[in-house]
């Protein structure tokens, strides 16, 4: 996930502090690992109180009249749970909410943790749901995870985290394209769109068409950096990369982190309208298609491993210190 988080990572045998034994696993859905800029300008009470608004607002009854900031904060209802605690000397803050669907068929958990030091935080947010695994799901992070990219300067790896799309139209801003998925530090995918040399609009309806980039880098702000190609450079990419991980108009790829050591062309996706259809609920929605699996990708199993074992060092620790 990041060397951040290692080196606040619990020792391996770390389990996460669960309400009962009997409970059945989470199914996990997304997860975000960002790490703040430093010298923002920016406290640790800034996105507290950014993530305590969101939580007010979805679980409105726990919070009614009560102070979260108190020590230990803890609500329950009859399907649904908050509770808020932190770390020693300020070290870290965490929060988990459990609520039920419409449908009351399944549980929707989400675990939201701060870790480190003062405008240098790395923000981790999980989501995930135990229940009825048959029915469809509709996987969407928190609301309150945009606005704080598009106000807090994150980073990853040297380049920021933003909830735009990029535009690569031009020999310069295709070199420095090159130079982002290549980059050693890089710790979130590319995904990368192929445009058309003409608008959407004024396109035949059964045309490829190109996912919408700026709905996707909404949708996906903090799991990837959402890049648009222009007709011009699709070529010299292609004459770059080679024709295994090249991607043409109406096209995207996602480029998983560690390209350079890593460059087959199965370990970073392509979807084209055919290979969609078997991917989407054969819509062939490609930008859905690529959406999916930028979600499965933030949860694979060894960012898993690293979140919980993070989230069990300090939600366990806080529990423990509670219980003294």
């Amino acid at each position: 996930m990041s060397e951040h988080a290692a080196d606040h990572a619990a020792r391996p045998d770390a389990t996460i502090v669960r309400d009962s034994p009997a409970r059945p696993a989470t199914r996990p859905t997304t997860l975000t690992a960002l790490q703040q800029s430093p010298g923002s300008g920016y406290s640790r009470d800034y996105l507290r109180e950014s993530v305590l608004a969101w939580a007010r607002s979805k679980w409105p009854e726990l919070f009614a009249g009560r102070d979260a900031g108190e020590a230990g904060f803890e609500g329950r209802g009859e399907s649904s749970r908050v509770q808020v605690a932190h770390g020693r000397r300020g070290s870290s803050w965490w929060f988990r909410g459990v609520r039920p669907d419409l449908t009351g068929s399944r549980l929707w958990e989400t675990r939201i943790l701060f870790v480190g030091e003062e405008e240098r935080d790395l923000l981790l947010v999980g989501t995930g749901y135990f229940g009825d695994a048959d029915a469809r799901v509709l996987v969407a992070q928190p609301a309150f995870v945009c606005p704080l990219v598009e106000h807090l300067p994150f980073d990853d790896g040297g380049y920021p985290v933003c909830t735009t799309p990029r535009h690569v139209l031009d020999d310069a801003a295709l070199a420095n394209f090159r130079d982002h998925l290549l980059s050693p530090r890089r710790t979130l995918p590319v995904l990368a769109l192929g445009a058309h040399p003409t608008s959407s609009e004024s396109r035949d309806r059964d045309e490829a068409r190109l996912p919408d980039a700026r709905s996707l880098a909404r949708r996906l702000c903090g799991l990837a950096h959402v890049v648009s190609l222009g007709p011009l450079v699709l070529g010299r990419l292609e004459r770059w990369l080679g024709s295994e991980l090249a991607l043409q108009a109406g096209e995207a790829r996602l480029f998983l982190p560690g390209l350079e050591e890593s460059p087959g062309p199965r370990r970073h996706p392509r979807f084209s309208r055919s290979r969609a259809a078997a991917t989407a609920a054969a819509t062939g929605d490609v930008g859905a298609a690529a959406q999916a699996a930028t979600y499965d990708w933030s949860v694979a199993p060894s960012r898993r491993l690293d979140f919980d074992a993070l989230w069990a060092s300090v939600a366990g620790a806080a529990s423990a210190g509670a219980r003294r």
